[in-house]
């Protein structure tokens, strides 16, 4: 844990110094005073606020055999070759925004899809394809979006899956691109 030390002199080394009191401030006294759990506490409030203003990041973007059964639990197809009748296409998101409404935790995420060639020309588009929106009794930091997609249709070749995706409560959008093939 000492390690997270240099850590919080950086983040306190960018723009001001911090103040007594300052939340980094708090954080650094607890760190050398060893109260690590209560360290950890406001470190998460800490990262928090910054996801907040942190741009969306989509990550991760996987082609999958089948829906994934939770965060991180899933089969990749190897190579992202298809052979199935359906195209699983998988991808992490985090600095979403969440927001609270009547007692639970919203994410709203809205997903467009575009296909690109070999060569990146753009084949297709569906512009709001995907919705991933649901409500928790806590706070998700992390979550992931799927969208499933009928294989009959696409020729073989190689492709890039370009997944976009918008955070309706954080108004920010980001992308990842998803290699696949399909013999």
């Amino acid at each position: 844990m000492i390690k997270l030390i240099p850590l919080f002199i950086v983040l306190a080394g960018h723009g001001q110094a911090p103040q007594v009191g300052s939340q980094v401030g708090i954080i650094r006294s607890l760190i050398l005073a060893e109260k690590w759990s209560e360290a950890l506490e406001l470190t998460r409030d800490l990262e928090s606020a910054l996801a907040k203003r942190a741009h969306l990041d989509v990550f991760h973007g996987k082609v999958l055999e089948s829906p994934p059964e939770g965060l991180g639990m899933y089969k990749e197809v190897v190579g992202g070759v298809v052979k199935g009748k359906e195209i699983f296409l998988y991808a992490e998101v985090r600095n979403h925004g969440v927001r609270e409404k009547d007692k639970k935790y919203e994410i709203h995420l809205v997903s467009d899809l575009l296909v690109l060639d070999a060569q990146g020309a753009e084949l297709a588009r569906d512009e709001a394809f995907g919705e991933s929106r649901f409500y928790a009794d806590v706070p998700h930091e992390q979550t992931f979006v799927l969208v499933a997609l009928k294989a009959a249709g696409l020729p073989g070749g190689e492709y890039t899956m370009r997944l976009v995706v918008h955070d309706r409560i954080g108004d920010k959008s980001s992308q990842v691109d998803i290699p696949l093939r399909k013999p």
